[in-house]
């Protein structure tokens, strides 16, 4: 998976919309959807892949969420939010294949 379809399944779980992550995290919604449909790729180094991976981890509270974000993030059991969140981000952030452009930092 790339950024945006693992973006794209954290705020399809969460019923997240981009207007609301991108109230949590002070973006334009506009930019939320194109990072969603891979037209962007976060900057290197970018705060608000921290701010995603905090709020994902905060908003997968139901059992259906937290196993499904357990099955993609590849972890057997669920850890509380801040090693969550720290798994989340690294998840987000794990090498992108050949050809694909993050935006410089």
């Amino acid at each position: 998976m790339v950024f945006c379809e693992k973006l794209d399944f954290l705020m399809k779980i969460t019923g997240t919309t981009n207007s609301l992550l991108a109230r949590q995290l002070a973006l334009d919604p506009s930019f939320i959807s194109r990072l969603r449909r891979g037209q962007r790729g976060p900057a290197k180094g970018d705060a608000y892949t921290t701010g995603m991976a905090r709020y994902f981890a905060k908003h997968c509270a139901q059992d259906y969420q937290r196993k499904a974000l357990c099955d993609a993030l590849k972890i057997s059991e669920p850890f509380d939010e801040s090693e969550l969140g720290s798994r989340i981000f690294q998840w987000l952030t794990d090498a992108q294949p050949p050809g694909y452009k993050n935006i410089p930092s």
